[in-house]
């Protein structure tokens, strides 16, 4: 299945791959360097992944299942979001 990664402003899609999962798509772009600080990912399943490094400044994360995934201190969430809250896990 196609999966796409749209701004939460414009319904522009900033990446696309074709995979069977949120989780999987969103560790691509996340690998490939994307910006997804303009994401939405609030219908994302990314319990377990590995967002280290990944500019999530803007993204909307609103009902996105954090629980076990992974982050760092390069990662950007958005202003005032709690990852831990959230599930996350820092991991160096």
């Amino acid at each position: 299945m196609k999966i796409e990664i749209k701004s939460r402003f414009d319904d522009s899609v900033i990446f696309r791959i074709e995979t069977n999962s949120w989780l999987l798509a969103v560790e691509a772009a996340v690998k490939s360097k994307v910006d997804l600080s303009r994401a939405d990912l609030s219908v994302a399943n990314l319990s377990g992944a590995n967002l280290s490094g990944a500019n999530l400044s803007g993204a909307n994360l609103s009902g996105a299942n954090l629980s076990g995934a992974k982050y760092n201190k390069y990662t950007v969430w958005p202003k005032g979001f709690d990852p831990v809250k959230a599930g996350a896990e820092s991991h160096g």
